[in-house]
């Protein structure tokens, strides 16, 4: 099961997939406090789907035409992700 982290222009999403199955997906507009709203609706969606990061084996990043600011802000979210998940946190 993998979490994707898109990023489109002002639009953010998140999606747990299962192959090319979308178990279960969020998004929004971008605005201040990204890396708080983005890890709240990780949790949220983690959460919804009753599962766990470890039920996660992969985190998938996607940005297109998106400011650097909030490229790096989804980056440094998607490794904390994948940091827990390498030490089985």
């Amino acid at each position: 099961m993998k979490l994707l982290i898109e990023a489109r222009e002002r639009s953010i999403a998140v999606a747990v997939k299962t192959g090319n199955k979308v178990i279960n997906s969020r998004s929004w507009e971008d605005e201040e406090g990204l890396s708080v709203t983005l890890l709240d609706n990780i949790d949220k969606i983690l959460k919804d789907s009753k599962l766990s990061l470890k039920d996660l084996t992969k985190v998938e990043v996607e940005t297109s035409e998106t400011g650097f600011s909030t490229r790096r802000i989804i980056e440094a979210v998607a490794g904390t992700v994948r940091l827990c998940l390498e030490k089985n946190l």
